[in-house]
C-alpha cells in the first residue's frame, strides 16, 4: 500500500530521523528534531489514507517520545471526519507520554471544521512553519552557494 524511505540528517550533533511515507492518496513526512516530532501531511485524509498515517505517527512517536507532536495540514487539499480522528487520536497519545500537540497550517475549510469538532479545545491551533531547522540551513546554503556562482570576483578580473 505504501513505501517507506528513511533518511538522516546531523544538526548539532544530534541526528534527526527524516522518515517519508508515501501511501495511495496521501503522504506523511515526518521529521524529528529536538524533541519535537513535525507530521507533514499532504493529498486527501480520507478513511482509506488515515490509517496508513495513524500507524506511520503513532510507530515514531512512540520510538521517539518527542515533547511536541506538530500535525502540519499545509498540503492536505481535502479532510473528512477521519482527518478529525487523526487528531484525537494524536492527541490521546501525547496527552499518555505527557506531551503536547499542535495543529497547523489548516485551509480555512479545514479550520471551520476542526472548530466544530471541538478539536480546537483540545489542541494548539497556530499558523507556523512546518520546515526544520535542518531544512532551513540546506536551503540558506543552497541560496548562498548560488549567490556567490552568481556573483563576479572583484579584483580578479584581468
Amino acid at each position: 500500500m505504501y513505501q517507506n524511505k528513511a533518511a538522516f540528517c546531523c544538526t548539532n550533533n544530534r541526528f534527526a530521523i527524516k522518515r517519508r511515507i508515501c501511501m495511495d492518496n496521501g503522504t506523511v513526512r515526518l521529521i524529528l528534531q529536538d524533541d519535537v516530532l513535525t507530521a507533514v501531511l499532504s493529498g486527501e485524509i480520507d478513511h482509506h489514507t488515515a490509517q496508513g498515517m495513524r500507524e506511520e505517527i503513532d510507530f515514531t512517536v512512540n520510538q521517539s517520545k518527542p515533547k511536541k507532536l506538530i500535525l502540519s495540514f499545509e498540503h492536505v487539499g481535502f479532510m473528512d471526519s477521519a482527518g478529525i480522528g487523526l487528531i484525537i487520536g494524536r492527541y490521546k497519545l501525547m496527552e499518555s507520554l505527557g506531551g503536547e500537540l499542535v495543529v497547523s497550517h489548516l485551509s480555512p475549510k479545514m479550520e471551520q471544521i476542526v472548530s466544530l469538532s471541538g478539536v480546537g479545545k483540545l489542541a494548539k491551533i497556530e499558523k507556523g512553519e512546518t520546515m526544520g531547522v535542518c531544512e532551513k540551513k540546506m536551503v540558506k546554503k543552497k541560496i548562498s552557494e548560488n549567490r556567490e556562482k552568481d556573483t563576479p570576483q572583484r579584483g580578479r578580473e584581468k
